[in-house]
Order: C-alpha cells, then sequence, then structure tokens
C-alpha cells in the first residue's frame, strides 16, 4: 500500500515541532531515548498538523445569521489596509428644447462623486496542544482532539456575527446591519414604529401586528419612490413565533404571518436574526429588518475568513493561531434597508 505522505509545508511544522519535542527531554538516559520521535512519527505528526487544517475547512458549521442576509464582498484583498468606495449622486434631467433657440437652452447634468473608506482590521484566536498531546499523536497515529479547533472556529463565527450585525465602535467600526443609524439622512436607515404594545405578550393584538407590517412595506417602497423592492424580511426568533402563532380571525384562522405574506408576495423570505433583539441605543427595544438583499445595496467586508496559521512553540506547549481580516458592514443605499423599530424584546 502506498504511503501516505504529508504536504512538504505541513512536513516543515512537524519537522520543527519535532525537533523542539526532542530537544526537551530530561536527559539522555535509554528511558527518555525512546521518547525521540524518528522520520515515520515526524511524518506521522505532519499528517495530524495537515488534517487539522483540513478539518477546520470542510467541517460544516451552522451559518453565521446576519451572513443570511448580507452578501459578503468578493473584490476585497485579504492583505488590503483599507476597503474604499465611491459614492455616486447624478443631478440634472432632460428637458424641452425651443425650437427658436436651437438647443442653446439645453439642461446639463453633473455627476458627484464621494469616496469613502473603512479600514481593514485583523482578528483572531488561539488554542493549544501540550507536547505530551503531540507524543501521543506522532506515536500513535490518533488524531489531534478537534474539539479545541471546534471551539475556536465557533468563536470566530460568534465575533463575525456581532461585528456584521452591531460593528465595533472602539476598533474603528461605527454600526453594523442591525444598529444602523436611523433617520432621514442620506447615510441613514428610515424606520416605521411599531405599535409596542400590540406585540407583547398579554397584548397582542393580531391586525395591529398585521397594519404594521404592512405600513413597514409601504413605508420602504414610497420612501425609496419604487427604486428598491423588498425581498427578506429578518427578526428574532421569538418574534418570528409570535407572527406564525398568532392567529387573524376576521374570515377564516390564519396566521399574522401566513396573511401577511399573502399579501405581500415580493418578499421571498423571512430569516431569524436574534442580534436585532434588544438592539436600540437603550436596550429596551427590538427591531425587525426588511430589505433588498443586493450586493449592490449593503455587504459584508470578510477579506479573509477563519485561517490556520502554522503551529509555534510556546513555553512547553504548542499553539495554533487563527485569524481573519474583517471591515464589518458597509451600506452603499440605505434606502435598499428599513428597519420597524419599537418592537418588544420578549
Amino acid at each position: 500500500m502506498k504511503k501516505l505522505v504529508a504536504s512538504a509545508e505541513a512536513v516543515r511544522w512537524a519537522n520543527r515541532l519535532v525537533k523542539s519535542l526532542n530537544a526537551n527531554r530530561e536527559d539522555d538516559s535509554s528511558f527518555y531515548g525512546k521518547t525521540r520521535l524518528d522520520v515515520d512519527e515526524t511524518n506521522m505528526l505532519a499528517l495530524q498538523l495537515e488534517q487539522l487544517r483540513v478539518r477546520a475547512y470542510e467541517r460544516p458549521y451552522s451559518p453565521i445569521q446576519t451572513l443570511e442576509i448580507t452578501p459578503i464582498a468578493r473584490d476585497v484583498e485579504s492583505d488590503a489596509e483599507s476597503f474604499a468606495w465611491e459614492e455616486i449622486d447624478k443631478v440634472g434631467e432632460a428637458g424641452f428644447i425651443a425650437d427658436d433657440l436651437l438647443g442653446d437652452d439645453l439642461k446639463s447634468i453633473e455627476i458627484k462623486s464621494t469616496k469613502l473608506s473603512r479600514p481593514i482590521f485583523t482578528a483572531g484566536v488561539s488554542f493549544g496542544y501540550t507536547f505530551a498531546d503531540m507524543r501521543r499523536a506522532a506515536r500513535t497515529g490518533k488524531p489531534l482532539s478537534s474539539r479545541k479547533l471546534e471551539g475556536a472556529r465557533q468563536a470566530w463565527d460568534r465575533f463575525v456575527d456581532r461585528v456584521i450585525a452591531l460593528g465595533a465602535p472602539s476598533n474603528g467600526i461605527p454600526a453594523g446591519i442591525c444598529n444602523w443609524p436611523v433617520g432621514t439622512g442620506d447615510t441613514q436607515v428610515r424606520n416605521t414604529a411599531a405599535t409596542t404594545a400590540a406585540w407583547t405578550t398579554g397584548g397582542i393584538v393580531a391586525a395591529t401586528m398585521l397594519d404594521n407590517l404592512n405600513a413597514f412595506v409601504a413605508g420602504f417602497v414610497l420612501d425609496s419612490k419604487g427604486s428598491f423592492s423588498p425581498d427578506t424580511l429578518a427578526l428574532p426568533d421569538f418574534l418570528i413565533l409570535r407572527l406564525n402563532h398568532t392567529l387573524l380571525t376576521d374570515n377564516k384562522p390564519e396566521s399574522v404571518m401566513n396573511r401577511f405574506m399573502a399579501m405581500n408576495p415580493q418578499i421571498k423570505r423571512v430569516v431569524e436574526i436574534n442580534r436585532l433583539a434588544n438592539v436600540d441605543t437603550s436596550n429596551t427595544r427590538s427591531r425587525a429588518l426588511l430589505c433588498n438583499m443586493n450586493p449592490l445595496n449593503f455587504e459584508a467586508v470578510i477579506p479573509q475568513q477563519f485561517t490556520l496559521r502554522p503551529p509555534q512553540e510556546l513555553g512547553f506547549s504548542i499553539k495554533v493561531f487563527a485569524i481573519g481580516r474583517i471591515a464589518g458592514t458597509v451600506i452603499y443605499q440605505p434606502l435598499a434597508l428599513r428597519y420597524l423599530t419599537a418592537l418588544p424584546t420578549n
């Protein structure tokens, strides 16, 4: 049977680690001499390290909630220091021409371009193995435990979800898809205010909930003057359940959610985003998000996803560092999103 051989990169890592492992024997007695790793064991360790990296990329993980609605930018280099884009505004319109002026009164249009940028930050997480873990893996051929790797990947996913949803103001990422500034300015997201009491346990009013949702869609279309059509609705899980479980009884028993979707067929998806709970400035209200999910409207900028670096010797253990690069959420077209605010928190 053909002998498995690790890649040259993995072998380089393994040789470095084996050198450290063998150098850390307590003496040169025959007993400790038995712990010295040979060429076959070095190759086995290299294979274990390489398989660890493969598991980091191939293992199926639950999708990050915010990335269910936020397209990922694909054109930003992983080693870039910042990410820049242009906002273009066209001013002027066509008009009638007076016959006797031979076109001298033609109106002109102008293009106004504004360059905006956002720094790209490096972030990461680490985990480690003891020398004893490494020796056992090399000698027995048993895989290094993947539990630490899984924990590191989950920690990265939680970090990405938080930054894309809420930003990281202290690190230069002011806001995210769930807490973008609300208002009527050029860079702000518009909102519709819900009737809080009608959505709250103990005071639910199905017809008012439906009215709030329909006003939500109407405000989206009218404020954008028909330039955008909403296709995705996102809410925290408890509000999705509430819409599914609350019945309208005007004509026939039907959930608020079913009636809303029937009345607004342009909305194709309802997505669970729990970061929308407790998201207002006082942490006392939740939001729903309506959007047109096109990368021309908004994107998550993550130039480098979870990436394992070569293991490093640190004290009496081996550390494995996982890093990535992220610039957060960028909204190019605020009118392509809208919040339903003042929703309850539970």
